[in-house]
Formats: structure tokens, C-alpha cells, sequence
């Protein structure tokens, strides 16, 4: 295996919508957290407070969370979408959300 294919990891575009944002200086904390996590690549948050976020696979749904919840706020688990795919409503509940960040 060459040095290149080892240091490879696969990426994941996760999206998901916030909820508890108080106003667009709390929506620009939140964001300048996620953007000086040294392990998050991309964070982008819309007006509907929308987010995208991209991860390498190794970054945990826990990890998010408690990023979020730092800034008293927390993700719509309903609202999970990895690389375009709906997470199945179902089995969100039937789990904890660690699983929503994996492939």
C-alpha cells in the first residue's frame, strides 16, 4: 500500500437543520465553532437554519452534538440527510444517534 491510499479517508457531507438559534450573532458563534474545529472540513448554515457539514468518517454524530450543545443548541435528528440519503426516521429512534454520522 503506497503512502497516499493510507492517508486517504473517506469524506461525508451531512445535512441537518438546528434548533435554538436565537439570532444571527448566535448563528455566527455556532459557525465559527464548527469552521475552528480542526475536524470539521466545511460548515455552512442557510436562513432556515439548514446546515451542511463536512466531515472526514472518523467524526462522530456525538461529536457535532456536543459542539452544538456547547452553544445550546442541538440538531432535528428527523432532519439527518448523509450525502444526499434520508436517515430512516425508524431506526433514528431506535437508536442513539452516533449511527447517523457512519456509514
Amino acid at each position: 500500500m503506497n503512502s497516499l491510499s493510507s492517508k486517504k479517508k473517506k469524506i461525508l457531507i451531512v445535512y441537518f437543520t438546528i434548533q435554538g438559534i436565537t439570532d444571527e450573532v448566535h448563528k455566527k458563534s455556532i459557525s465559527n465553532k464548527m469552521l475552528g474545529d480542526e475536524n470539521i472540513i466545511n460548515f455552512i448554515i442557510d436562513n432556515h437554519n439548514r446546515c451542511k457539514v463536512t466531515i472526514n468518517n472518523n467524526v462522530t454524530a456525538d461529536y457535532i452534538r456536543n459542539i452544538l450543545l456547547s452553544e445550546s443548541v442541538d440538531y432535528n435528528y428527523k432532519t439527518v440527510k448523509i450525502n444526499k440519503k434520508e436517515s430512516k426516521n425508524t431506526v433514528i429512534r431506535k437508536k442513539s444517534p452516533e449511527h447517523l454520522f457512519k456509514k
